[in-house]
């Protein structure tokens, strides 16, 4: 089971905030770890996230229910078995699996540099929450331009907002 998964890109450029939560990674006390990685000092670091539980619903009926919010809109994968989407402001494209999301942008990020100098375009978060670094490029694949929406698309949901976008 793959469980859960969070990743949220937060700002524009020239920094772009990464921080990535599986429930399905675990610590060694069973824990869900939370792995960010910063791209303002690309730090990686992980932690236990804390255990919480919902509250309880109100008992006064003249309270009022909280607004629902509409249900994420599906996207479904193509033959290959995923979905490509692409930000609101069109700098970023992601590739998304159910074992793996891999994303690549064209912004001034501050992502970490590779072993020639540059900077990495692209990375990669697989289901167990191992975060890779590359240069690479998702080729021309069909994209779903998102908007400002929540989506659902093999496993993951996408919440597409102003200030950032989260898996």
């Amino acid at each position: 089971m793959i469980g859960n998964r969070t990743l949220a890109m937060k700002g524009r450029w020239p920094i772009l905030v990464l921080a990535v939560t599986m429930t399905a990674a675990c610590s060694t006390s069973g824990q869900p770890t939370a792995i960010s990685v910063s791209g303002s000092d690309a730090a990686v670091t992980t932690s236990v996230l804390p255990t919480t539980t919902a509250p309880e619903p109100p008992t006064d009926a003249s309270t009022p229910a909280p607004p629902t919010a509409a249900p994420p809109l599906e996207l479904a994968p193509g033959a290959n078995g995923y979905v490509t989407v692409r930000t609101k402001s069109g700098l970023t494209k992601c590739q998304v699996a159910v074992n793996a999301l891999i994303c690549e942008s064209g912004a001034d990020t501050s992502w970490p540099f590779d072993s020639s100098g540059d900077r990495y375009n692209s990375f990669r978060v697989s289901s167990s929450g191992e975060i890779m670094w590359a240069q690479g490029n998702l080729g021309g694949a069909e994209t779903f331009q998102m908007d400002y929406l929540t989506y659902h698309a093999v496993g993951w949901t996408i919440r597409a907002e102003m200030n950032g976008t989260t898996f």
